[in-house]
């Protein structure tokens, strides 16, 4: 069984007295879902906004709308989209629609994924602030439990429905809408214990000003996040970890915890986190 400790606290950034980095968590761990998830809009918009001014400042005054778009695309999506990239595809919409938060394409997949009985749930970045501390974030990582005959069907829905569907790579395709200028990965289910585990306990999000959709659990957004973390120790990933264990606290499921930690070999993973965590 995993120990509890709060000797090992860690806070969110080294320059966070631990005082303050509990007050924070307590205070915001009493918001409602509605109320958490406006924080998260507006920092979602808060960020394009700022994207889209420096995209424009970077271009001469008289550059079109689609230079701009392009431009826009290129800070905001990188390289994805493989031998597409952002800043060669052709866009519509116009600069509002690309300052919007993640709302309207969330709808608008799950719409998708319910029509064509395609199981899925959100995951990476998106899942971990629902679940944790608030950050902005351009990702929007989707698992699929989906066959190959259903995989060209639902590619020519997404373009249909005005998305550039991107070769698959890794099994993750990125597709990026061309008028509001967001993406998602969508990442085909290998079928592994653990992601069918995942995509059997998924929870669904249903709440005023929030669109209907389906997410990773509070523990399954955590066993994913460490094992991605395995190999590149990355930070953001154990920040996003902590966030989400100081906010959900004991609402945690910590035998679920433990026997996925085991048979995935996250054991020490955990119990760190879960003792950085103040657990």
């Amino acid at each position: 069984m995993l120990s509890r400790s709060t000797e090992a606290y860690q806070t969110q950034a080294v320059d966070v007295h631990p005082a303050a980095d509990r007050l924070w968590f307590e205070l915001w761990r009493s918001q409602s879902i509605e109320r958490r998830w406006q924080r998260i809009s507006g920092l979602q918009r808060q960020g394009r906004g700022l994207a889209l001014w420096a995209a424009r400042q970077r271009l001469p005054a008289t550059a079109s709308e689609l230079a701009i778009a392009q431009e826009f695309a290129r800070a905001m999506l990188g390289d994805r989209g493989g031998e597409g990239r952002p800043e060669r595809l052709s866009y519509g919409g116009d600069p509002m629609s690309w300052q919007q938060d993640q709302s309207a394409i969330l709808a608008q997949l799950h719409e998708l994924f319910e029509q064509q009985s395609i199981p899925y749930l959100v995951t990476g970045g998106q899942a971990a602030i629902i679940w944790g501390e608030p950050r902005f974030t351009t990702d929007l990582d989707i698992l699929l439990a989906i066959e190959g005959a259903q995989l060209s069907a639902l590619t020519e829905t997404l373009e249909s429905a005005g998305f550039y569907v991107a070769e698959p790579l890794h099994h993750t395709i990125n597709i990026i809408h061309r008028d509001r200028i967001d993406n998602a990965d969508l990442i085909v289910s290998q079928q592994t214990p653990f992601e069918r585990s995942a995509l059997e306990r998924r929870y669904r999000v249903e709440a005023p000003g929030i669109p209907v959709h389906y997410i990773a659990t509070a523990e399954d957004v955590v066993l994913a996040k460490l094992l991605w973390r395995r190999g590149s120790r990355s930070e953001k990933q154990w920040r996003d970890c902590l966030g989400i264990v100081k906010i959900q606290g004991d609402r945690l499921d910590l035998a679920y915890l433990a026997t996925w930690a085991e048979r995935l070999s996250l054991q020490d993973d955990l119990r760190d986190l879960l003792s950085a965590g103040g657990l």
